[in-house]
Formats: C-alpha cells, sequence, structure tokens
C-alpha cells in the first residue's frame, strides 16, 4: 500500500473491503529477524522477509541498522510468475541485497527460483531439476557463509558479530544519504527550471 496503509481511515476502508489489511508491519521492533541453535551449539540469527520485499532496501537494511545478524531469508510464493523474466529479476534483486547488506541471501521459494547468493553477490547454488531451476520440486544443500568467517574476504573488512555499528556495510550507512540525494536532486533541478523560467518571464 506505499505506507497508506498506515493511516487510520485507509486501514479501515481496507479492511473493510478485503477483511485484513495487507501491510507486512510487525508489532515489535526485532519481527523480522528470527534465531536459531545449530546442531553444533553455534546460535543464529537471520533476517526474514517475504515475497515482494524483495525488490526493496528497507526490510534488509532497517533490521541491520537495530542489531546484527548472520544472513537474510527470503520466503516467496511466485507461482503466478510462471516462467517469465520475473523470476530472474527476484534473483537479480536478491544479488543487490546481498551485495549491499555484506549478508548472504537464502530465497527458499515454492515455485520460482530457490537459491543461496554470497555476500559478494555469487550465486552458491541453485536447486534444479532436469536443467529446470522453475516450477520444480527440489531440495538444495548449501553452506551459507556468515560473518565473521573465512567464506568471503568481505567479512574480514568487519569486527565480528555483535556491534551493528562496526558490520554495516558503506550502504547500509549511507542509505538514508543516497535517498535524500535522489529526492532532493530533483527537486533542486526543478527548483533551478523554476528560477530561470521567472528570471526570463521578468
Amino acid at each position: 500500500m506505499l505506507g497508506f496503509e498506515q493511516i487510520g481511515w485507509v486501514r479501515d476502508v481496507i479492511y473493510s473491503v478485503a477483511g485484513y489489511v495487507p501491510d507486512l508491519v510487525s508489532g515489535a521492533d526485532d519481527a523480522e529477524t528470527l534465531s536459531f541453535t545449530a546442531r553444533d551449539g553455534r546460535k543464529f540469527r537471520f533476517g526474514v522477509s517475504v515475497c515482494f520485499d524483495n525488490a526493496f532496501d528497507d526490510p534488509y537494511t532497517d533490521p541491520l541498522r537495530r542489531g546484527d545478524f548472520d544472513f537474510h531469508a527470503v520466503f516467496s510464493n511466485e507461482a503466478w510468475f510462471l516462467r517469465s523474466q520475473e523470476g530472474d529479476q527476484m534473483v537479480a534483486f536478491s544479488r543487490l541485497i546481498a551485495i549491499a547488506t555484506g549478508r548472504s541471501l537464502v530465497r527458499a521459494t515454492n515455485s520460482g527460483i530457490t537459491t543461496v547468493i554470497a555476500p559478494d553477490g555469487r550465486e552458491l547454488g541453485r536447486v534444479r531439476v532436469g536443467g529446470d531451476d522453475r516450477e520444480v520440486a527440489g531440495t538444495l544443500r548449501v553452506t551459507i557463509p556468515v560473518p565473521p568467517g573465512d567464506a568471503s574476504a568481505l567479512f574480514e573488512v568487519w569486527p565480528p558479530a555483535g556491534d551493528a555499528s562496526h558490520s554495516m556495510t558503506p550502504f547500509v550507512r549511507t542509505e538514508y544519504a543516497w535517498i535524500a540525494l535522489w529526492i532532493g536532486l530533483p527537486l533542486a533541478v526543478l527548483a533551478l527550471l523554476f528560477k530561470t523560467g521567472a528570471g526570463r518571464a521578468a
């Protein structure tokens, strides 16, 4: 709903029509991060997103600002894409997220492309059955690089997990500045054009 679901009367209208409000906004600050303990006793935390959240930055950068975690997981139903290029586009989004945040990304889909992407954007594995990578049932076993680790040189730059202020990539640190730039730049150009046009009219 592009943020409009935050307005009370918009939520009321949506609820009266649909019976629910599809905002995917959690009630708790840390709801997008889950944890588990591996068989060897190590604890891992991972950021969780669903479906088309994969096309946006903030479901991946915001939880990382609130606290460090080891990797991203995207759970998605991509049945409506069938065999179109949209599946490849979602993988491209995932690759950019992995690079931008310096975290591996696991994509688990019931009909789309299921893959694991390393923090440097390399694809580490993809479910394929008979050469097909979508609309297939299968399993994937891949070692997921997590910080700090020797699987990716990228993580050697960052201190061990636990201090989110030091484990954020330059993109995560400066994301708001980039957003301000891309919003402010067109406004500045429009103001300049308006001022130039007003000067000529005078």
